[in-house]
């Protein structure tokens, strides 16, 4: 996307970072929950998705999704429930969470990739087959989808993780990112 400033909505704690051209949805700080959304509505039926993240290091909380919100249910100034929540719980439509911090009422553990949808952070699918996040370290991901599959690789992994939702039915929707800290702190 080009004209990052203009082009996209800031929400929450999120912010542009003017120095590296980056977002950051949450500041190295507490109870705090971001979102960038993208303001125009696309159609949500074929996508690649590819893009850098950071995830702090060690004993942060809570992750980041890359979300899909559907544009009839919520606007590109959304913003999802905090904490375990990680910004998307409460938007319809779907999410790629990357899990940093284990939440018992949802977690395996605390990292982890899962699979979001109508605005549920219990996962239709969890797997703990990634590379550390915490790890001071940026990430690559990339994100094919094809009406309802998906194919994520992870630091160019040549293996994807795949998951094909139940059902799906093309909409429009706000193509972007959430974030959400609680007691502990992650720079996202």
């Amino acid at each position: 996307f080009d004209n990052f400033t203009s082009n996209f909505s800031f929400n929450g704690s999120a912010a542009q970072d003017l120095i590296q051209g980056t977002a950051v949805l949450t500041p190295n700080t507490t109870n705090q929950t971001g979102s960038v959304f993208y303001k125009t509505p696309l159609e949500v039926t074929v996508f690649t998705a590819s893009f850098d993240f950071f995830a702090g290091s060690k004993n942060g909380g809570d992750g980041l999704t890359f979300a899909v919100i559907d544009s009839a249910f919520k606007d590109y100034t959304s913003l999802g429930q905090g904490g375990a929540g990680l910004g998307y719980q409460n938007l319809n439509g779907f999410a790629v969470e990357f899990d940093t911090a284990f939440n018992s009422l949802y977690d395996i553990n605390g990292n982890h990739l899962g699979f979001d949808l109508n605005g549920s952070v219990a996962s239709a699918y969890l797997t703990t087959g990634i590379p550390v996040l915490e790890n001071n370290a940026v990430h690559h991901a990339q994100i094919n989808f094809n009406n309802g599959a998906f194919s994520v690789y992870i630091d160019y992994s040549v293996t994807p993780i795949n998951y094909t939702m139940p059902s799906f039915t093309p909409f429009d929707g706000y193509f972007g990112f959430t974030a959400a800290t609680r007691g502990t702190t992650i720079y996202n």
